[in-house]
């Protein structure tokens, strides 16, 4: 088995699993809408649904347009996973991460026709939205993919840079 596989067997599920054994939990132990205070001021776990994107972007749109986007992008996803190199560890990892997010939120959008948030951050009244464990495994995800997308660019110039003749 290739390392990119093996990334991708262990991190996508791991992620959807613990994804959406944290929002069964959210949903079992805290209503809509409620608050548990777990920092003073800093950390809270709030019941959110949101219907809409990142950060409840466009929520007035049917629910079913986000489902098609979703798909979309896991498709996406797959491309460039089948496009990487065996030997690819970070690549692998970022697409996994991203894949696995992308299939707990949609899992949502299906059973639920929303996403279930709950880790509420602020400082004092500045807000960031809620989000989960998905949002989260999504944007580190893209964080590694920019890294990875930075360094492949400074090697290139690198090399360019020792063998003029190798560029275009």
């Amino acid at each position: 088995m290739t390392p990119k596989l093996k990334i991708f067997i262990i991190i996508a599920p791991l992620v959807i699993v613990l994804d959406q054994v944290t929002k069964h939990l959210v949903n079992l132990h805290l209503a809509p809408y409620a608050s548990i205070t777990l920092i003073e001021n800093f950390v809270h776990l709030s019941h959110v649904r949101n219907p809409g994107g990142a950060f409840g972007v466009l929520s007035w749109v049917h629910p079913k347009f986000f489902i098609v986007i979703s798909g979309l992008a896991i498709g996406v996803v797959f491309v460039f996973f089948a496009s990487l190199e065996k030997t690819q560890r970070l690549p692998a990892t970022a697409l996994s991460l991203i894949l696995g997010g992308a299939v707990g939120n949609l899992i949502d959008r299906i059973r639920l026709g929303s996403v279930v948030d709950f880790i509420d951050l602020h400082w004092h009244s500045l807000k960031w939205p809620a989000f989960n464990v998905a949002d989260s495994a999504i944007t580190i995800g893209v964080f590694l993919l920019i890294i990875e997308i930075l360094s492949s660019e400074t090697q290139r110039r690198r090399q360019l840079a020792r063998d003029p003749a190798s560029g275009n």
